[in-house]
């Protein structure tokens, strides 16, 4: 999975990635968009929070092929 796909994914899914490190949460890629919205008051986060209980029908398949795809340190763009 490359860059471009997971920005096409946070996009049209309007979906968080978390990326572990050894089994923890490490760092969250989300849109800029959303990270905004972290930053406003209560009454802008909530429709935002509702996606996240009531993610989309492919958020299970994003989750299929990140589990199934573990990234790599190869798979980053430096």
């Amino acid at each position: 999975m490359d860059i471009n796909e997971i920005k096409k994914i946070i996009k049209e899914d309007k979906v968080k990635i978390i990326i572990t490190d050894q089994e923890a949460p490490a760092l969250v890629v989300m849109s800029y968009e959303d990270y905004q919205a972290l930053k406003t008051p209560e009454s802008k986060i909530e429709p935002i929070r509702k996606n996240i209980q009531n993610p989309e029908p492919r958020q299970k398949e994003v989750n299929e092929v990140i589990e199934s795809e573990p990234l790599k340190i190869e798979d980053l763009p430096f």
